[in-house]
C-alpha cells in the first residue's frame, strides 16, 4: 500500500486484525499517494470495517453450497432457469432423465431441443406462471435425447427479487 516505487494510483487491500480481547475484525483499506511533482510526499486513505459483511458473505456462500449439494443429490430431475428462460443449472438426475449433459444445455433455452409443439406448450405455461406468480404444476411429455417420449409432472415456481427479498 505504501510503496514509493509503485506507480499505482488508488491502492486497495483487505486485512484481518485481532483486537486486544481476541475478537477478529476485517477491514478494507484504500490508499492514494499524495505527490508534489517530484515524488510521493504522503498518503491519504480510509479503512472500513467489513467484518459483518464478510461474515454474511461467508454464510451466504455456505448456504448456496449446501443448496447446490441438495439439488445435485436429489433423485428427482431439477433444472433452474433465468428470467429469459435459459438453463442456469441442472442436476445429475436431470442429466440422466433427459440424456443430455449440463454442458450441452446451460445457457440454452429449453425450446432449443424441443419440438415446436412442446416448446409452445411450455411457453404458454411459463406465461401463465409469470402472470400469476407463485407455483404451478402440469403434466407433459418430454423427448429424451434418444428420441423416446417420457411422461413427467412439471412443477415450476417463480421467484421475484424485491427490495425486501425473494418472493
Amino acid at each position: 500500500l505504501f510503496s514509493h516505487a509503485s506507480g499505482a494510483g488508488v491502492r486497495t487491500a483487505s486485512a484481518r486484525m485481532r483486537s486486544v480481547d481476541g475478537k477478529v475484525y476485517r477491514f478494507d483499506f484504500a490508499v492514494v499517494p499524495l505527490t508534489n511533482g517530484d515524488g510521493i510526499v504522503g498518503f491519504a486513505g480510509s479503512a472500513v470495517d467489513v467484518t459483518e459483511r464478510f461474515a454474511a458473505e461467508q454464510a451466504l456462500q455456505h448456504q448456496l453450497g449446501f443448496v447446490a449439494q441438495l439439488l445435485e443429490s436429489s433423485p428427482l430431475p431439477v433444472a433452474t432457469f433465468d428470467n429469459t428462460g435459459r438453463y442456469v443449472t441442472v442436476n445429475r438426475a436431470w442429466e440422466e432423465f433427459m440424456g443430455r449433459s449440463r454442458d450441452m444445455v446451460i445457457g440454452l433455452r429449453g425450446a432449443s431441443f424441443m419440438s415446436t409443439e412442446d416448446a409452445t406448450m411450455h411457453a404458454e405455461q411459463d406465461a401463465a406462471l409469470w402472470r400469476s406468480g407463485g407455483k404451478l404444476s402440469y403434466e407433459a411429455r418430454v423427448r429424451h435425447r434418444d428420441g423416446s417420449r417420457r411422461d413427467i409432472v412439471v412443477t415450476k415456481g417463480w421467484l421475484e427479487q424485491t427490495a425486501t427479498g425473494w418472493q
